[in-house]
């Protein structure tokens, strides 16, 4: 995978994918999925031999239900086209590195987004590959949530928010396409995560949707409105209740600028999303797709005839269309694609294309040996490998030093992953069996049996579980400790303390800036509170105790390695510092013998992450190792003499869906 999505060999992909294909033998799941990247591959290429591969699936591994069907739907993409100009067909647009939150022209030929390598709003022009700076910004204190293209492609809308001061600044910006006339267009007091959706047929009014925090933790309504692209004043179309309003799913704006699409928040028969149409004068909203499945709005046809809307319903997510007349939904919603390529909406062109975002994650895990007198690797890293895995966690080494565990997964929405116990003398690898969906976790018994997991399960009963659970590493049982489900609080982070008898956790409430710390008796599943009402989670970065027990290296406003005493007591500073805010720090693990502190500073957008380490009184920090470490995991061998990593590689799809809501006439 790393030769298809990283080097771009895609001939060289496809010999590792037939390599994978021999190998698995009797593993029919994984040479399934290899052949379908193989034919992916062969797809980009542009050869033939993409069919060929795509019938074998259907003809040899019909048992597997995900890969059948996807070759179904790819192979009906190349198979039998319709006259062309009318075919609803998918192609890619692009493929590398892009920021997130891109914008469409409603030509279909521009796209617009933060480009983070140069500091600046960018747009591209997909058809000859040309990019030109819109509007610079400060790559180590801004961020975009949003962007959209004005009806006539002039000008750009951007949500942009200043994270400087303590209380960040968002607000509503419009630029035009040469870069000038850059201008703040609305900063209401509250604005928390801006992002415009769309500008009315005259341009004259831009429809914007923002958080508003509610008073319990995560929880957040939205405000819809419509902003007056001259004056910036704003007229309030609609005040979501809490939990329905997602920002990143796509909010439409009907192309006579009368009509909003939304995704609703309902509770009943289960917890889902509805699509909900409402005037963007204001009034009561109607309901336009309604399931016990997740679905939210595509976009509005041309014509404003009809509404595309993604959904669940099937093994795959899907585009159904809804007949709309007068904001009001006609018929019920009709199939119009099986197998979107994408998870994001950037709306609908003019021509009728759906084009959609695919975002593209790899989580690499690495390992090397280390010099823990100089704290230099001695060796180059090595890449754990794990037939198609496209998520891993490091080998998290076990305390007994002869093994490690981990997770892989193949990065499927929702999956959690394999845990596997590797012999570090032979490299064999054992799977745990469990009864659960399980993601491991750093946090180990002393005898290196027992490891706390987070993950979720389906008792006999019906009764579901999900939290944290004690996983036996030998036998597979698990023990459910904290659950989510009956606790009217949020729970974090828990650790086995060395004693191994017990395990400390983050308890949060749901009252702003208001966190207790507490205990519970592994055996007994008895709480105890240890810091009650505590401003700041003082466990958010890890808590990484000394060998004895008696200490605690943890986080302190993100930036900052402080030390205390287990009961609370004697805090002291010994790296970093809040007001620059520059790095959060997390995983703090001590050596063996008490010596040195480990731990990771991420990077600030363009900044390289690093591995250090520094004594435990303070001074200079050593760099062990700087890259592209996404996540904060790493593990220290109790040698220290080997470390295991995690780097994230990201890239971003662009597809166009064409035809797919073409003008019904």
């Amino acid at each position: 995978m790393r030769k298809e999505t990283l080097e771009g060999d895609l001939k060289g992909a496809v010999k590792l994918y037939q390599q994978a294909v021999n190998e698995a033998r009797s593993d029919r799941a994984t040479a399934a999925r290899a052949l379908i990247r193989m034919a992916e591959c062969y797809q980009k290429l542009g050869s033939a031999e993409a069919r060929a591969i795509y019938e074998r699936i259907l003809r040899d591994f019909s048992d597997q239900k995900d890969p059948a069907s996807e070759a179904r739907a790819r192979l009906a993409a190349i198979s039998g086209a319709p006259p062309a100009g009318t075919a609803v067909l998918a192609r890619q647009l692009f493929s590398g590195k892009l920021g997130n939150d891109a914008a469409i022209s409603p030509d279909g030929q521009l796209l617009a987004y933060p480009d983070w390598s140069a500091c600046a709003f960018s747009v591209k022009d997909l058809s000859t590959g040309a990019t030109r700076k819109v509007a610079p910004f400060d790559c180590e204190m801004d961020y975009f949530p949003g962007s959209v293209f004005s009806t006539d492609a002039k000008h750009l809308a951007l949500g942009f928010c200043h994270y400087e001061t303590k209380t960040s600044k968002c607000e509503i910006r419009v630029v035009n396409l040469d870069g000038s006339g850059l201008r703040t267009l609305a900063s209401p007091p509250g604005m928390n995560f801006p992002i415009p959706y769309g500008w009315t047929p005259d341009n004259r009014e831009i429809l914007v949707g923002w958080d508003i925090v509610a008073s319990t933790l995560f929880e957040y309504g939205r405000m819809i409105a419509m902003i007056d692209a001259s004056s910036g004043s704003i007229r309030k179309v609609a005040e979501l209740p809490v939990r329905q309003g997602p920002g990143r799913m796509r909010y439409s704006l009907s192309p006579d600028g009368q009509w909003i699409a939304y995704p609703g928040w309902v509770e009943s028969p289960k917890p889902h999303r509805d699509v909900f149409i409402i005037s963007s004068q204001g009034g009561q909203p109607r309901v336009a797709v309604s399931s016990p499945y997740d679905e939210y709005p595509l976009g509005f046809s041309p014509d404003g005839k009809s509404l595309l809307v993604s959904s669940n319903r099937g093994a795959e997510r899907s585009a159904l269309k809804v007949q709309i007349e007068a904001g009001q939904p006609k018929g019920e919603p009709q199939s119009a694609y099986t197998g979107l390529p994408g998870n994001q909406s950037l709306g609908i062109t003019r021509a009728g294309a759906l084009v959609l975002t695919a975002d593209k994650f790899d989580v690499l895990s690495y390992e090397a040996d280390l010099d823990p007198a100089l704290g230099k690797l001695t060796s180059s890293p090595r890449m754990l490998r794990y037939p198609l895995a496209r998520s891993m966690t490091p080998l998290f080494y076990l305390p007994d030093g002869k093994h490690a565990a981990l997770s892989a997964s193949s990065g499927a929405p929702g999956e959690f992953g394999r845990i596997y116990v590797r012999d570090l003398e032979t490299g064999f690898d054992r799977a745990v069996e469990t009864q659960a969906e399980l993601g491991i976790y750093k946090s180990f018994s002393p005898d290196s049996r027992f490891a706390i997991t987070s993950g979720r399960r389906t008792l006999p009963s019906g009764a579901k579980e999900d939290g944290y659970f004690l996983l036996d590493l030998t036998s597979g049982a698990v023990k459910l400790l904290l659950n989510n489900y009956q606790r009217k609080s949020i729970t974090l982070m828990p650790h086995i303390l060395p004693d191994g008898k017990n395990a400390i956790f983050l308890e949060h409430s749901g009252r702003a800036d208001s966190f207790s710390h507490k205990s519970i008796n592994l055996e007994t599943l008895e709480e105890t509170t240890i810091w009650p009402d505590a401003k700041e989670s003082l466990l958010s970065g890890g808590a990484g105790f000394s060998p004895d027990g008696r200490k605690i290296a943890h986080r302190r406003a993100f930036h900052e390695l402080h030390i205390m005493n287990r009961d609370g007591t004697g805090d002291v500073k010994i790296f970093g510092d809040a007001q620059a805010k520059r790095g959060v720090v997390n995983n703090f693990t001590w050596t063996k013998d008490g010596q040195w502190i480990y731990f990771v500073r991420l990077g600030d957008n363009n900044r390289k992450a690093a591995i250090l380490r520094i004594r435990p009184e303070g001074g200079e920090t050593q760099t062990i190792y700087e890259g592209d470490i996404k996540y904060p995991n790493f593990s220290l061998h109790p040698s220290g003499r080997r470390i295991s990593w995690v780097e994230g590689r990201s890239t971003q799809e662009i597809w166009s869906i064409d035809n797919i809501a073409r003008p019904t006439n």
